[in-house]
Protein backbone atom coordinates (compact mmCIF):
# COMPACT_ATOMS: atom_id res chain seq x y z
CA UNK A 1 0.00 0.00 0.00
CA UNK A 2 1.53 3.50 -1.05
CA UNK A 3 2.17 5.96 1.84
CA UNK A 4 -0.74 7.91 2.77
CA UNK A 5 0.69 11.32 3.04
CA UNK A 6 -2.39 13.16 3.78
CA UNK A 7 -3.90 11.41 6.67
CA UNK A 8 -6.82 9.45 6.69
CA UNK A 9 -7.20 10.11 2.22
CA UNK A 10 -6.19 6.71 1.06
CA UNK A 11 -8.80 4.23 -0.20
CA UNK A 12 -8.51 0.95 -2.03
CA UNK A 13 -10.61 -0.64 -4.26
CA UNK A 14 -11.35 -3.85 -5.28
CA UNK A 15 -13.75 -5.70 -8.18
CA UNK A 16 -14.50 -8.91 -8.15
CA UNK A 17 -15.96 -11.48 -10.43
CA UNK A 18 -15.58 -15.23 -9.12
CA UNK A 19 -16.22 -17.73 -10.36
CA UNK A 20 -15.59 -16.44 -13.63
CA UNK A 21 -16.74 -19.26 -15.20
CA UNK A 22 -20.17 -17.73 -13.73
CA UNK A 23 -20.29 -14.34 -13.25
CA UNK A 24 -18.18 -13.14 -16.11
CA UNK A 25 -17.70 -15.68 -18.89
CA UNK A 26 -19.84 -15.06 -22.25
CA UNK A 27 -19.83 -18.11 -23.75
CA UNK A 28 -19.33 -21.02 -20.51
CA UNK A 29 -21.37 -23.39 -20.09
CA UNK A 30 -22.03 -22.00 -16.32
CA UNK A 31 -24.69 -20.47 -15.19
CA UNK A 32 -25.84 -22.11 -12.07
CA UNK A 33 -23.79 -20.75 -8.26
CA UNK A 34 -23.84 -21.56 -4.73
CA UNK A 35 -23.26 -24.42 -3.00
CA UNK A 36 -26.87 -25.78 -3.69
CA UNK A 37 -25.79 -26.23 -7.14
CA UNK A 38 -22.33 -27.83 -6.85
CA UNK A 39 -23.03 -30.67 -7.91
CA UNK A 40 -24.68 -29.51 -11.60
CA UNK A 41 -22.78 -29.44 -14.81
CA UNK A 42 -23.98 -26.19 -14.79
CA UNK A 43 -21.97 -25.02 -11.64
CA UNK A 44 -18.60 -23.91 -12.26
CA UNK A 45 -17.08 -25.91 -9.61
CA UNK A 46 -15.64 -23.46 -6.97
CA UNK A 47 -16.29 -20.25 -6.39
CA UNK A 48 -19.48 -20.57 -3.69
CA UNK A 49 -20.29 -18.97 -0.31
CA UNK A 50 -17.19 -20.42 1.51
CA UNK A 51 -14.85 -18.50 -1.20
CA UNK A 52 -16.58 -15.35 -1.39
CA UNK A 53 -17.05 -15.40 2.74
CA UNK A 54 -12.56 -16.07 2.27
CA UNK A 55 -11.44 -13.17 -0.54
CA UNK A 56 -13.75 -10.43 1.64
CA UNK A 57 -12.32 -12.00 5.13
CA UNK A 58 -8.61 -11.26 3.49
CA UNK A 59 -9.97 -7.96 2.40
CA UNK A 60 -11.58 -6.76 5.77
CA UNK A 61 -8.22 -8.33 7.33
CA UNK A 62 -5.37 -6.41 4.96
CA UNK A 63 -7.37 -3.15 4.68
CA UNK A 64 -10.38 -2.38 6.68
CA UNK A 65 -8.88 -3.60 9.69
CA UNK A 66 -5.74 -1.05 9.00
CA UNK A 67 -8.17 1.49 8.57
CA UNK A 68 -8.39 2.14 4.55
CA UNK A 69 -11.88 2.26 3.12
CA UNK A 70 -13.04 -0.16 0.54
CA UNK A 71 -15.17 0.46 -2.48
CA UNK A 72 -16.05 -2.76 -4.35
CA UNK A 73 -15.94 -0.72 -7.20
CA UNK A 74 -17.94 -3.22 -9.96
CA UNK A 75 -19.26 -6.67 -9.10
CA UNK A 76 -21.87 -8.75 -11.06
CA UNK A 77 -23.14 -11.76 -13.08
CA UNK A 78 -24.33 -11.99 -16.68
CA UNK A 79 -27.79 -12.32 -17.34
CA UNK A 80 -27.76 -15.64 -19.89
CA UNK A 81 -31.17 -15.03 -21.59
CA UNK A 82 -29.77 -17.21 -24.35
CA UNK A 83 -30.71 -20.22 -22.20
CA UNK A 84 -34.65 -20.18 -21.69
CA UNK A 85 -36.76 -22.26 -20.10
CA UNK A 86 -36.38 -23.63 -16.55
CA UNK A 87 -32.58 -23.39 -17.32
CA UNK A 88 -32.95 -19.55 -17.57
CA UNK A 89 -35.70 -19.78 -14.46
CA UNK A 90 -32.62 -21.88 -12.44
CA UNK A 91 -29.97 -18.74 -13.91
CA UNK A 92 -32.26 -16.06 -12.84
CA UNK A 93 -32.58 -17.67 -9.24
CA UNK A 94 -28.54 -18.59 -9.05
CA UNK A 95 -27.90 -14.91 -10.02
CA UNK A 96 -29.90 -12.96 -7.98
CA UNK A 97 -28.83 -15.38 -4.76
CA UNK A 98 -25.10 -14.43 -5.87
CA UNK A 99 -25.90 -10.56 -6.19
CA UNK A 100 -27.67 -11.13 -2.74
CA UNK A 101 -25.13 -12.97 -1.33
CA UNK A 102 -21.94 -10.65 -2.48
CA UNK A 103 -23.31 -7.53 -1.51
CA UNK A 104 -24.10 -8.91 1.91
CA UNK A 105 -20.93 -10.08 2.15
CA UNK A 106 -19.36 -6.82 1.16
CA UNK A 107 -21.49 -5.25 3.64
CA UNK A 108 -20.49 -7.21 6.17
CA UNK A 109 -16.59 -6.78 5.95
CA UNK A 110 -17.13 -3.13 5.21
CA UNK A 111 -16.87 -2.54 2.37
CA UNK A 112 -19.56 0.13 0.23
CA UNK A 113 -20.54 -2.66 -2.56
CA UNK A 114 -21.17 -0.71 -6.40
CA UNK A 115 -22.97 -2.88 -8.96
CA UNK A 116 -21.74 -2.93 -12.70
CA UNK A 117 -24.22 -1.90 -14.50
CA UNK A 118 -23.08 -1.57 -18.13
CA UNK A 119 -25.71 -0.15 -20.04
CA UNK A 120 -26.59 -3.64 -21.81
CA UNK A 121 -29.64 -5.64 -20.52
CA UNK A 122 -30.12 -8.62 -22.81
CA UNK A 123 -27.91 -11.51 -23.24
CA UNK A 124 -24.35 -11.47 -21.35
CA UNK A 125 -25.23 -7.90 -20.29
CA UNK A 126 -25.26 -6.65 -16.36
CA UNK A 127 -27.60 -3.82 -17.05
CA UNK A 128 -30.62 -3.71 -14.69
CA UNK A 129 -32.02 -0.21 -16.39
CA UNK A 130 -32.89 1.36 -19.26
CA UNK A 131 -30.27 4.36 -19.53
CA UNK A 132 -32.74 6.16 -21.83
CA UNK A 133 -35.76 5.77 -19.62
CA UNK A 134 -34.62 5.17 -16.50
CA UNK A 135 -36.98 2.17 -16.18
CA UNK A 136 -36.09 -0.94 -14.25
CA UNK A 137 -35.36 -3.75 -16.60
CA UNK A 138 -34.36 -6.39 -14.52
CA UNK A 139 -36.54 -6.04 -11.21
CA UNK A 140 -35.40 -9.05 -9.81
CA UNK A 141 -31.74 -8.41 -9.71
CA UNK A 142 -32.32 -5.09 -8.20
CA UNK A 143 -34.00 -6.19 -5.03
CA UNK A 144 -31.63 -8.91 -4.85
CA UNK A 145 -29.06 -6.64 -4.26
CA UNK A 146 -31.13 -4.06 -2.01
CA UNK A 147 -32.68 -7.09 -0.04
CA UNK A 148 -29.34 -7.79 1.54
CA UNK A 149 -29.11 -4.99 3.32
CA UNK A 150 -32.34 -6.03 4.94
Amino acid sequence: VPQDETKDRMMVEVHFYDPYQFALEENGSSYLWGSENASSDAHSGWGDEDWIDKAFGDVKTNFVDDGYPIILGEYGAILRTELGGAALEQHLESRNAYLNYVTASAVENGMVPVYWDNGYTGNNGFGLFNRSTGEVVHNDALQAIISAKE
